[in-house]
């Protein structure tokens, strides 16, 4: 049974699955039937002992599906949302990623939010799962929970990041009010 997460809490992955190579991200939400529709987008950073991008490289969203060298990918856009489970999905192969990442944050956008008045007021049931992709256990969820008015229109998940032992998660949880250039110039070099 998967683990359930708060904001701020960190789980060691490696240690919870020794077996843990190849991570699927899956993350998913609802949202308000408006009649008009939503389009959020996941997204992943590769991120250096500081915090940042070494270049547009080391950013993974529906433009650019992959890392340079396929350490992490996107599964592709899903425009609607719809239906249950896992709405886009991030693969990250772990034993793949070069020795100077040492974190992979995982965030959502809604794409065009602000042009199109949406925010994440309208977006629920968010989460955040981690499989691993070999056996197909789901060893933890995060559901972050709205803690301002709805306003942001981006949410950062959490991050993948190295320890002494491997890898570990830390849920985060952190709103934005921004897109996916607000996400680059955050995690940009």
């Amino acid at each position: 049974m998967a683990l359930v997460l708060t904001k701020g809490e960190t789980l060691d992955l490696t240690k919870t699955d020794n077996s843990l190579t190849k991570l699927r991200v899956g993350l998913g939400w609802d949202t308000a039937d408006t009649g008009a529709a939503f389009d959020l987008d996941a997204h992943a950073f590769l991120l250096n002992a500081d915090g940042k991008t070494r270049s547009d490289k080391d950013v993974v969203y529906f433009g650019k599906k992959s890392a340079e060298n396929g350490a992490a990918r996107t599964l592709g856009d899903d425009r609607t949302g719809e239906g249950e489970g896992d709405d886009e999905t991030i693969l990250i192969d772990l034993t793949a990623l070069p020795a100077e990442i040492q974190k992979v944050a995982i965030a959502v956008d809604i794409y065009e939010g602000k042009q199109r008045n949406q925010n994440f007021s309208k977006v629920q049931n968010e989460f955040v799962r981690l499989v691993n992709d070999v056996t197909g256990e789901e060893i933890a969820r995060f559901e972050p929970q709205d803690e301002g008015n709805g306003s942001h229109t981006a949410i950062i998940f959490g991050e993948v990041y190295r320890n002494e032992n491997g890898w570990s998660f830390k849920a985060i949880g952190e709103t934005l009010e921004g897109n996916l250039s607000t996400l680059i110039a955050k995690f940009g070099a």
